[in-house]
């Protein structure tokens, strides 16, 4: 027992027992000097009892030796007076005994100086008490060595007040053992600060609890390292609130597990800065839904890697927004998997730019469906690399509009498969430039439909390579142009087939130059019919009062002998004998002098052989007179060149044999002479092919007299070309048959042109595809004369749209067949000019839809007109 612990200097304690202290009181140990405290070692400091360590005070533990804190027990620490709390020094910190630590209380830790703080380490701070966390601040936090915090568990970090978070840094952080973070809740997260965000790994983030990602705004997410992103999954980022992801950049982007990416909606995708979306990979776009594509907007597309592009499918392909596609590049199309581009919708395609064109590969083009390969503009197709053509076949090459054909290079040319050469159209044919003629190869040139060789032009026909010509088929030539064969130079003559030319047709021949006929080969002269250089004679002069005499005699190889006036003279008898191959070698003029009457006798496979530049010459009464037979034999090249005066006098029957080919190169003045009547007869195979500029010259009798079931084959473009005063004599029967889609294209203009009569045969799903836009001109008759089961479908847009006058006749039925929330989008203008009688056919669910605002337009007269139950919730509004 120590008499008098005041007298103890540092040297005594060298020779002092540890059973020496077994009997301190406070008051030896207040009286304890400085230099017994500088010496206590563990042994001694240990077996002080936890009464004695009342007496401390701050100024004795500031003294006291580091090392003798390692024999203090939690019963001593826990004796410790708080204000004794406030001398400890980081040195003596370290050297406290973790089992020690289990003493600590908020008031203790209060009462220990922040500096102190720098001596915890792991194994120390993991056995402070949980509810001992509520005593730190954010200096305190600052003072914690790093190496400290990997003993923190979750139920201390649940403990710590959220204001300590202030004082956390990036290495503290990094440090945090995964499983403590379960302990964070959002107002934790709120305050922590971002710079500590950098010491975040990817195992810590996956044992974020999902809430406290709600805290999470843009400071905090640009902090967090790539690394780390790794952690997040779908139920994390779900509750990462749409503001934080502006916080986002590529490198953290392309770290994102791919399961994170479902969680994406609108909202966040929106937030999501452009420079993020470089670092998009093809796994996240895989698993990116397909909702949040439609707010990708032209700075996050110019954004997207290539590679990326791999990840599309045909449901992230329909939500992308037109206004993104149209800033695509060609790396990015090129690499865009072909069943997500076949997906493309044509308000998409139309936009693409000719740039992106490049990019474009056979695969890409070979999932296109028909339908989207006809919305081609010139400039898009220009821009497509040669290679790109193998993914052509014969329905895609049908489906591409002329006006792209217009665009058609050598090269493309060149690598267009053959079997899809087989699907040329007249209407294509006609538009190609003689430049890309000369990538044709002998193996396309042989697939050429016939069809197609009819609307071969002189300037085409002499930009072809010769070899290509050793291709040609017999039937090919038989249908040549007499005009085109005019532009066969000699260099392309020898390499004509003599099988094609043992078929060539008289007014083929007779329209071959001589220096043409000069290069001929010998087998191909040997192979050519004898007439082609020894014609028959006539036997007599021709004349227009002989020329019935003559007919036997008449051949292709002779008829040229004949003058235009001798025609006159035919009887549909004399034109029925002619051999078919006679008619190719009339021309212009002596097609012009048959009579009318003379064309009752022609056949169709006379027909099939009259050139192009002959019909040019016919005249409405002969053409009138043609059999409809005969008209189901004409080409599209044919058709092309008649006159539109010839078309005055065409009758129903005739119309309706047309083949629905010739059908594609209808001109708008054609289609202006067509008398109405003829359109009685068209099919909806015919009005499927007629060309939207076609349309655009129709006329309202015109329009009125096609059969219900032609109108339900009219498509989109076909509608929007139609002028607004073709609809004006429309029936509702015709109305009915239009297709919905065709339906949305119609304009504000067209919409006002319609009858009323005409109106009240719109459809449900007619009536829902109607634009908005094109409802703004509708007037009181026609909104008064819809179907109730029609006003059924109408959205809240276009109930919106319509101006108030339009209301003036709505009736009961009408009104109580408006859907609930359409009602809602009622203006008070719109129900202001609401007859009384209407709103006897509203129902207790639309009444409840409507606001005050719309209620104090109701009128005394209106609320009678009411049932009991609509107008008592109405007055409640009114109040």
């Amino acid at each position: 027992m120590i008499q008098n612990p005041g007298a103890i200097v540092g040297g005594d304690m060298a020779n002092l027992r540890p059973d020496n202290f077994m009997g301190f009181r406070p008051d030896d140990a207040r009286n304890l000097g400085a230099g017994a405290m500088q010496n206590f070692r563990p042994d001694q400091f240990g077996a002080l009892p936890p009464t004695a360590m009342a007496g401390f005070n701050r100024d004795q533990i500031a003294n006291l030796n580091p090392a003798a804190m390692a024999g203090m027990n939690q019963t001593q620490f826990r004796a410790l007076p708080p204000e004794a709390m406030g001398g400890f020094r980081p040195d003596q910190m370290a050297q406290l005994p973790p089992e020690a630590m289990g003493a600590f209380d908020p008031t203790r830790v209060q009462a220990l100086p922040p500096s102190a703080m720098a001596g915890f380490n792991a194994n120390q701070f993991g056995q402070l008490p949980p509810a001992a966390m509520a005593g730190f601040d954010p200096t305190r936090m600052q003072q914690l060595p790093p190496a400290a915090m990997a003993g923190f568990k979750a139920d201390q970090m649940a403990q710590l007040p959220p204001s300590a978070m202030a004082g956390f840094n990036a290495n503290q952080f990094a440090q945090l053992p995964p499983a403590a973070m379960a302990g964070f809740d959002p107002t934790r997260m709120q305050q922590l600060p971002p710079a500590a965000m950098a010491g975040f790994k990817a195992d810590q983030m996956a044992q974020l609890p999902p809430a406290a990602f709600t805290a999470f705004d843009p400071s905090k997410m640009q902090q967090l390292p790539p690394a780390a992103m790794a952690g997040f999954d779908a139920t994390r980022m779900a509750q990462v609130p749409p503001a934080a992801m502006s916080g986002f950049n590529s490198n953290q982007f392309a770290q994102l597990p791919p399961s994170a990416m479902a969680a994406f909606d609108p909202t966040k995708m929106q937030q999501l800065p452009p420079a993020a979306v470089a670092g998009f990979q093809p796994e996240q776009m895989r698993a990116l839904p397909p909702e949040a594509m439609r707010v990708f907007d032209p700075s996050k597309m110019q954004q997207l890697p290539p590679a990326a592009m791999a990840g599309f499918d045909p449901t992230k392909m329909q939500a992308l927004p037109p206004t993104a596609l149209a800033v695509m590049n060609p790396n990015q199309l090129g690499q865009m998997p072909p069943a997500a581009f076949g997906a493309i919708q044509p308000q998409q395609f139309n936009v693409l730019p000719p740039t992106a064109m490049q990019g474009f590969k056979p695969e890409l083009m070979a999932a296109l469906p028909p339908q989207m390969v006809q919305n081609f503009k010139p400039e898009q197709f220009a821009a497509l690399p040669p290679a790109a053509m193998g993914g052509l076949n014969e329905d895609r090459f049908r489906a591409l509009p002329p006006q792209a054909m217009t665009a058609f290079n050598p090269q493309q040319m060149g690598a267009v498969p053959p079997q899809a050469m087989e699907a040329m159209r007249v209407a294509q044919f006609n538009v190609i430039p003689p430049a890309a003629m000369q990538g044709f190869k002998p193996d396309q040139f042989a697939a050429l439909p016939p069809d197609a060789m009819q609307a071969f032009k002189p300037a085409q026909m002499a930009a072809l390579p010769p070899a290509a010509l050793a291709g040609m088929e017999p039937e090919q030539l038989r249908v040549l142009p007499p005009t085109a064969a005019r532009a066969l130079n000699p260099q392309q003559m020898p390499n004509l087939p003599p099988q094609a030319l043992a078929a060539i047709p008289p007014g083929v021949f007779k329209a071959l130059t001589p220096e043409a006929i000069a290069a001929l080969t010998p087998e191909q002269r040997n192979a050519m019919p004898p007439q082609a250089f020894n014609p028959p004679p006539l036997g007599q002069p021709a004349t227009a009062a002989n020329i019935g005499n003559l007919v036997n005699n008449l051949s292709g190889w002779n008829i040229d002998k004949v003058p235009p006036a001798a025609f006159g003279g035919m009887k549909p008898t004399d034109v029925a004998k002619l051999p078919p191959d006679a008619f190719s070698a009339m021309n212009p003029n002596q097609v012009g002098a048959l009579p009318p009457a003379a064309f009752t006798g022609m056949k169709p496979n006379q027909v099939e052989f009259l050139p192009p530049e002959a019909m040019a010459a016919m005249k409405p009464t002969q053409f009138g007179q043609m059999p409809p037979a005969a008209m189901a034999a004409l080409s599209p090249a044919q058709f092309g060149a008649l006159p539109p005066s010839a078309m005055t006098q065409m009758k129903p029957t005739q119309l309706g044999q047309l083949p629905p080919e010739a059908f594609e190169v209808m001109k708008p003045t054609q289609m202006g002479q067509l008398p109405p009547a003829a359109f009685t007869g068209m099919k909806p195979t015919q009005i499927d092919s007629l060309p939207p500029e076609a349309m655009s010259a129709m006329k309202p009798t015109q329009l009125s007299a096609l059969p219900p079931a032609a109108v339900s084959a009219l498509d989109p473009s076909q509608v929007a070309a139609l002028p607004p005063a073709a609809l004006t004599q429309m029936k509702p029967t015709q109305v009915a048959a239009l297709p919905a889609e065709a339906v949305a294209e119609l304009k504000p203009t067209q919409v006002a042109a319609l009858p009323p009569a005409a109106v009240g045969g719109l459809k449900p799903d007619q009536l829902a595809a109607l634009p908005p836009e094109a409802m703004t001109t509708m007037k009181a008759n026609q909104v008064g004369a819809l179907k109730p089961t029609a006003m059924a479908a109408l959205e809240p847009a276009q109930v919106d749209a319509l101006p108030p006058a339009a209301f003036r006749e709505v009736k009961p039925a009408q009104v109580g067949a408006l859907p609930a929330d359409a009602v809602k989008a009622l203006d008070p203008a719109q129900i202001n000019a609401m007859p009384s009688a209407a709103f006897g056919g509203m129902k207790p669910e639309q009444a409840q839809q409507l606001t005050p605002e719309q209620a104090a337009q109701i009128k005394g007269p209106d609320l009678a007109a009411m049932p009991p139950a609509v107008r008592t919730i109405v007055n409640n509004l009114k109040g």
